[in-house]
């Protein structure tokens, strides 16, 4: 399960993006970045036929979450990176999924009601960090407003504030 939480935290995808990755959903874009390729189930359900895919870059803690996963004997081929050997529906994963997350979450003592959802938007929150108005792109939102009220946490610096915050008077 704590591969599963860190695959969720490091794609941002929604439960049955992230939960339905197949290890050939890997491609590699036009400078060697490695990408996941998945479809925007919530966007498909709300009958646009013609949805383009989402893509979640595959960074330095993604490869190796993947490598740890078995990555070298299983990219390319048609196996999910979860419940590989097709054992439980989709529904059923994402119900027990949802519950260890819950379950870990109050066997560590966080008594805030953060569920697996929020680790989608600490991964927007991060790559909004480092991307501004860009996640949009990426995050495939149709505009920053819904990214700013809805995913975004405010409390953490934003990339201006970080950038004053590196700033060296002396040395």
């Amino acid at each position: 399960m704590v591969n599963t939480f860190k695959l969720f935290l490091l794609v941002g995808g929604r439960r049955e993006e992230v939960l339905s990755l197949k290890w050939n959903d890997i491609i590699q874009g036009n400078n060697g970045v490695l990408f996941f390729k998945f479809r925007n189930l919530k966007v498909e359900r709300l009958g646009n036929k013609n949805t383009p895919k989402k893509y979640s870059p595959i960074n330095e803690d993604l490869m190796t979450l993947l490598k740890e996963m078995g990555y070298d004997q299983m990219k390319g081929k048609n196996v999910k990176l979860i419940d590989p050997g097709n054992t439980y529906t989709i529904n059923t994963i994402m119900e027990k999924v949802s519950r260890s997350f819950s379950h870990f979450r109050k066997s560590a003592g966080i008594e805030t009601p953060f569920t697996l959802k929020h680790l989608r938007k600490t991964y927007l929150t991060w790559v909004f960090h480092t991307m501004g108005s860009d996640t949009r792109l990426l995050s495939s939102h149709s505009s920053m407003k819904v990214l700013e009220n809805h995913y975004i946490n405010p409390l953490l610096l934003n990339v201006e504030e970080e950038k004053l915050m590196k700033i060296k008077i002396f040395g």
